[in-house]
């Protein structure tokens, strides 16, 4: 494992004339058309070919600060980019954050706007909120990495929010900077960690349909016969009358009616045009119904987790396997999650044991012969 940040030195002359010609430069290696490891430096906005960085340190894919001397005069087969004689460098895993988040997703030019920054840390001193700068189309989250001192080192999640606004109509780019006092150096990050618009235009999409449908229920094994590669769904899609990028996890409530177990956190909302994938934390509990609440129209939408329960109506029972045979011979129109039993991704012959198994309690299955839901699906229509 990596740790958050490597140093490394290079020898080179350091020499006035040398020390007068120097740059920083800090961005995201890749790789060349000929073997060369390019940056697009995010603070000049110019390709540099990193000279002398070494492999382990210009790692592709992980951030990147480089000292060292521009070489517009160099001669390079890399043919891209002005060549770059590093001096000194370091990298970081851990930086930029890896998420960045908006709340509302959509705001109006009298709302407040709550931005969330997080990712992983190398120890428990994860960074603070140092300040917050608006300028006329960038927010910026100065954000201070504490001293090391009394840390634990483990890999520690860490998140921190900031409010701005009302701010004035129009697009807005999210972007972060990480002060590193024992290094004294500032650290930029993408100038598009997130981006937003604030608009005044109404948000009400209205609901259409959802996948899998209303009240649907998986009767699908919970997990392989030895128990492990536990499944179920963990997200549904909801398509509506009109594109969905104004909505966020707020407009959302995820329910367990009549559930004495916990229920899944909506873990993200991932909007694509006009159909947003609600993810969830875990998989819905078995033979229970889970509901997410739309707090636009309070329209309310469930789906269920019943193994065996071929014909939906939340009960297994040995009909199930009949109407399991009528969906393989074409008398009955069944879809993947009532007759892929066993969940090889074709409805087929050995499902018929499948089901079977799942109503015996073979294997380390539990018997799930004459279970049932405690009441019907609570948004039926």
């Amino acid at each position: 494992m990596r740790k958050s940040i490597l140093v490394a030195g290079f020898t080179a002359c350091l020499c006035p004339a040398a020390l007068a010609q120097t740059m920083q430069i800090q961005g995201y290696p890749y790789g060349g058309v000929e073997p060369c490891m390019l940056v697009d430096d995010t603070i000049t906005g110019i390709t540099f070919e990193l000279d002398n960085c070494g492999e382990f340190m210009c790692t592709p894919g992980s951030w990147i600060v480089a000292w060292g001397i521009p070489h517009p005069d160099w001669f390079s087969i890399c043919m891209q980019g002005i060549p770059f004689e590093v001096l000194d460098a370091y990298m970081t895993w851990s930086w930029p954050p890896e998420e960045c988040t908006i709340e509302p997703r959509h705001p109006d030019p009298d709302e407040q706007v709550t931005i969330t920054i997080g990712g992983i840390w190398p120890n428990t001193c994860v960074p603070v909120l140092n300040r917050v700068t608006v300028g006329d189309d960038v927010i910026n989250l100065e954000v201070v990495a504490q001293e090391p001192g009394g840390c634990f080192q483990v890999l520690t999640p860490w998140s921190l929010s900031a409010t701005v606004g009302p701010l004035p109509l129009g697009p807005y780019a999210v972007t972060a900077t990480l002060y590193v006092a024992r290094w004294d150096v500032l650290i930029t990050g993408p100038p598009d960690l997130c981006v937003f618009s604030v608009d005044d235009t109404p948000c009400e999409p209205v609901p259409i349909e959802t996948f899998p449908p209303n009240c649907a229920i998986d009767a699908r094994q919970p997990s392989d016969p030895d128990g492990s590669s536990p499944a179920g769904w963990d997200a549904v899609s909801i398509t509506f009358d009109s594109e969905v990028s104004c909505l966020g996890p707020g407009n959302f409530e995820v329910i367990g009616p009549g559930s004495v177990v916990p229920v899944p956190e909506l873990e993200a909302v991932i909007p694509q045009g006009d159909t947003l994938t609600l993810k969830l934390s875990r998989a819905i509990p078995l033979s229970r119904w889970l509901c997410i609440r739309y707090e636009r129209t309070e329209e309310v939408f469930c789906w269920g987790h019943l193994p065996g329960d071929v014909g939906g109506d939340g009960e297994s029972t040995p009909n199930d396997i009949l109407t399991l045979i009528d969906c393989l011979n074409g008398v009955r129109a069944c879809d993947v999650w009532q007759c892929d039993a066993d969940r090889s991704g074709v409805c087929g012959p050995p499902d018929i044991l499948r089901v079977i198994d799942l109503l015996n309690g073979a294997a380390t299955y539990d018997r799930w012969f004459g279970r049932r839901f405690f009441f019907p699906c609570p948004s039926t229509p």
